[in-house]
């Protein structure tokens, strides 16, 4: 996954660039402190993860959002910034963002969001999701790997066991045992919870 850094402060940019070094699977493939500037590296490196701030010496990264999605872009955007207004997140969220993180939240934090956005899922951590009115996993919630994804999205859906398994292709023991651990990890016990998880996930469209 190349991800490009957006943020008009050079160390953060050179630490996240140092920590998303130690990630498999992820290289940060340019860094960028406006907007123009960003905008030119989106198009020349064409990566798959943008980590913007919104605040860029001035401008908004809004904007960058914005001029993406006008595009029809594939890039997924992980907004990190210290912006606590709650319209502008929400605003982020409405133009596509895929995931925010506060500046105060921590570096596994952002790291999970890389890996939960690599994954096509969306990501609001769990001090934007209280902001923001919404539940998610519970602090310190592991990251769910790929099967315990799908077996959430066919919850969401509103499958029984016996129906996933099928769908999956396992035994409905195996669906059972997935289905506590995503239980364990998120500390949602209900069908209505699990839900609102797989449409905060980006597993199934809010109906």
């Amino acid at each position: 996954m190349k991800v490009l850094l957006v943020d008009d402060h050079v160390v953060i940019r050179q630490m996240f660039a140092q920590a998303i070094g130690f990630l498999p699977g992820f290289k940060v493939v340019g860094g960028a402190s406006g907007l123009k500037s960003a905008l030119e590296l989106c198009r020349k490196t064409e990566p798959d993860i943008v980590v913007l701030d919104i605040n860029l010496n001035g401008a908004s990264g809004l904007e960058l959002l914005d001029s993406l999605r006008k595009e029809n872009s594939p890039i997924r955007c992980l907004i990190f910034s210290g912006i606590t207004n709650t319209d502008v997140l929400e605003r982020a969220l409405s133009l596509g963002a895929k995931g925010i993180v506060e500046k105060t939240d921590t570096l596994d934090q952002l790291t999970e969001a890389l890996s939960v956005i690599a994954q096509g899922g969306t990501y609001l951590s769990p001090t934007v999701a209280k902001m923001l009115g919404r539940s998610g996993p519970r602090p310190g919630g592991e990251t769910l790997n790929a099967r315990e994804r799908e077996v959430l999205m066919h919850i969401a859906k509103g499958l029984g066991n016996d129906a996933i398994a099928i769908k999956l292709g396992l035994s409905t023991q195996a669906v059972e045992e997935h289905r506590a651990n995503l239980i364990r990890k998120t500390g949602l016990l209900s069908q209505p919870e699990l839900t609102k998880l797989g449409v905060q996930l980006g597993l199934i469209q809010a109906s």
